[in-house]
Parts: C-alpha cells; structure tokens; sequence
C-alpha cells in the first residue's frame, strides 16, 4: 500500500470513527456557517493555531484524558507521533466534535475531522464553497451519502448516514 492510500485510509477511519462516536441533535447554526467555521479550523498550519481560531468561534477543547485514547490508537497504527486536538461546539446532547492533528514519522500529515449529527444541507454548503465534487454517491437503501472534493493538494470528503455525517479534510 503506498503511502498517500495510507494516509487516506488513516484520514477516512479516523472520520469514520468520529462520525459514530458523535451525540448530538440539532445545530442552531447554519449549514454554511457550520461549514466555514469548520474548513477555517481546518485550514491552521498547527495545532495552537486550530485551538486559538476554535477558542474565537467558540469551540471547546477536549481533555488530554479524553484524547488520550485515541492519540495511543493513532500512534500504534501511524507510528511516530502526533500532535492532535479535540473540540467541542454546542451542549448537552447538541454537540458537534472537530479533532485536528498533525502527525510526524514515516506517514507524516495533516488532517481534520468534523462530526455532526444534524448534517441538513451541510454537502450542499461544502459544494457552495467548494464547486461541484469530483464524486458523489448516494444510497438511498442505507441512507447515505458522500462527495469528495481535491483543492489545493487537499481532499475534502463529506459522508453521511442516516443521522450521522462527517467532514473530513487531509492530504492528496
């Protein structure tokens, strides 16, 4: 498996697993706000930069206990290190969840992952902002949907089922 199939697989998990990890309801904010709030976190160079831009929209930061778990899994399967942050935006059962890392070692990258589960127009806010998707598939015997769209150098996905979706943003 080459090294950028790998990094894309590591990006999609990780979402993957964020998107099931999630509890929430509704979001009071809309579609292309969530969206833009979500790509500007994304797009920091590092991580103090992610937290101080999450700390002005808002956004809350996770414990290091709550992380750890997932640093310790990341670590094992990535190798070298990482550099990652958690975030919260909302309350109670009305929580979206951000995570931002920045890993170093032999499969070195940065990567976003956003999680809702109110994601009502957020893909038609993504290809707002983004232009039409280079893919776009939708399954209406499972409820699901996903586009991707590569900007930049970098892939941006979007994945829904049912109630659950995701955004994830990371390397070609």
């Amino acid at each position: 498996m080459t090294i950028m199939k790998k990094l894309g697989l590591i990006i999609t998990l990780c979402g993957g697993f964020a998107i099931f990890l999630t509890i929430g309801n509704a979001r009071a904010d809309s579609p292309d706000a969530i969206v833009e709030n979500v790509l500007t976190i994304c797009s920091a160079p590092d991580v103090r930069t992610a937290v101080d831009l999450a700390n002005h929209l808002g956004w809350r930061r996770q414990t290091d206990a709550q992380v750890g778990e997932w640093r310790k899994a990341f670590v094992g399967y990535n190798g070298g290190s990482v550099d990652v942050v958690a975030l919260n935006n909302g309350e109670g059962d009305k929580v979206d969840k951000l995570s931002f890392w920045l890993a170093t070692g032999p499969n070195g990258h940065k990567a976003c992952a956003y999680t809702t589960r109110s994601p009502d127009g957020l893909r038609e806010a993504m290809e707002k902002r983004l232009g039409p998707p280079e893919m776009s598939e939708k399954n209406d015997n499972i409820q699901s949907r996903s586009a991707s769209w590569t900007r930049g150098g970098l892939v941006y996905r979007f994945g829904q089922v049912r109630s659950a979706a995701g955004i994830n943003v990371g390397p070609n």
